[in-house]
């Protein structure tokens, strides 16, 4: 289980220092804890440990969140990085977050380790939360996609949902403290078969967002719209609001294919025009806006990939462009 990763000094640190690892090594790091943070901004030179300890005091998510880009390291488990994943292994995480109870806690914990397929557990920053490392067969990164949504379908339960961003081919996560750190000693990999049921709407590979190119293009001729409603900017600015409102996970780093697909479908239905709409979302994109990166990592062509794909998949509909004169309304 000698799988090569990258490790990242920060999550947002991906051009410079980067070091390719094995897992085994990165477990290491999480369960003894002695990896040394060194921030000389902040003034702060302290191990991962006592920094994780310091994490699961903060007051809020906010705070959390906005320590955990600072401070800690992270991981592409997916494989080796280089402006993207560049050599693709069998071994990848999947994050339960914000467990409701410590009952619910010990219950995920045991089935995850009664998993075959489930090669590690640890506990997230947060100290509330999980990440299981799992084990598959695939060895086709155009396939990466279906396979993790298979997994969050068969991890699914009733309270609690894997993190859809995991899916970003490239996703790197970030690296803690965690002493009881689970390691299956016999782990079986998840056996992957492509099933169409899992089809992907913004994949995470251009491979896949090729194959989309090779189907007719819808007609996008500009419909009629009615004498008072809202501009197409209008539109745009609230669909952005709407977005941070109800879907902030599509301004972060991992889901945005998902998010310029988002604002594809959103844009058809609402009756904006193809352009304006693409235009307005590579804006986006390159913005700092954008969680994490803060743009210009994700390039328009992705953005019109992806977001073309969503266009195309709806229809104009009146009622729906009538409804951005509504405020508060929800999606």
């Amino acid at each position: 289980m000698n799988f090569e990763i990258t490790l990242f000094g920060r999550i947002n640190w991906t051009e410079h220092g980067l070091k390719t690892i094995k897992v085994q090594d990165a477990i290491t790091i999480i369960r003894d804890g002695d990896y040394y943070i060194e921030d000389t901004c902040l003034g702060i030179y302290d191990s991962l440990k006592n920094i994780t300890f310091l994490m699961q005091h903060l007051p809020d998510e906010k705070h959390l969140q906005s320590a955990k880009k600072q401070l800690l390291p992270a991981v592409s488990f997916n494989g080796v990085y280089n402006n993207g994943i560049v050599k693709y292994n069998n071994v990848t995480a999947m994050d339960f977050d914000h467990i409701p109870s410590q009952k619910e806690y010990t219950d995920l914990y045991m089935r995850l380790m009664a998993t075959p397929c489930v090669g590690w557990v640890y506990r997230t920053p947060s100290g509330r939360g999980l990440k299981a490392l799992v084990l598959h067969d695939n060895v086709d990164p155009g396939m990466h996609d279906n396979m993790y949504q298979q997994l969050m379908h068969m991890f699914q339960t009733p309270y609690i949902k894997t993190d859809p961003r995991c899916r970003d081919l490239s996703r790197r996560n970030y690296l803690c403290y965690d002493p009881d750190v689970w390691t299956n000693p016999s782990p079986v990999p998840y056996h992957f078969t492509y099933d169409t049921a899992f089809d992907v709407k913004a994949s995470s590979y251009h491979a896949y967002t090729a194959k989309q190119k090779q189907q007719p293009i819808i007609n996008r001729e500009k419909p009629m719209i009615a004498v008072g409603l809202p501009s197409d900017a209008s539109v745009m600015n609230m669909l952005k609001s709407r977005c941070k409102r109800f879907h902030p996970e599509y301004l972060i780093e991992g889901a945005r294919r998902d998010g310029a697909y988002w604002f594809g479908t959103q844009a058809s239905k609402a009756g904006v025009d193809f352009t304006f709409g693409l235009k307005y979302v590579q804006e986006l994109y390159k913005s700092n806006e954008i969680t994490l990166t803060r743009g210009g990592e994700f390039s328009e062509e992705e953005v019109e990939e992806n977001y073309t794909n969503g266009y195309d998949t709806e229809t104009y509909n009146e009622e729906y462009r009538k409804g951005f004169k509504i405020k508060r309304q929800r999606l």
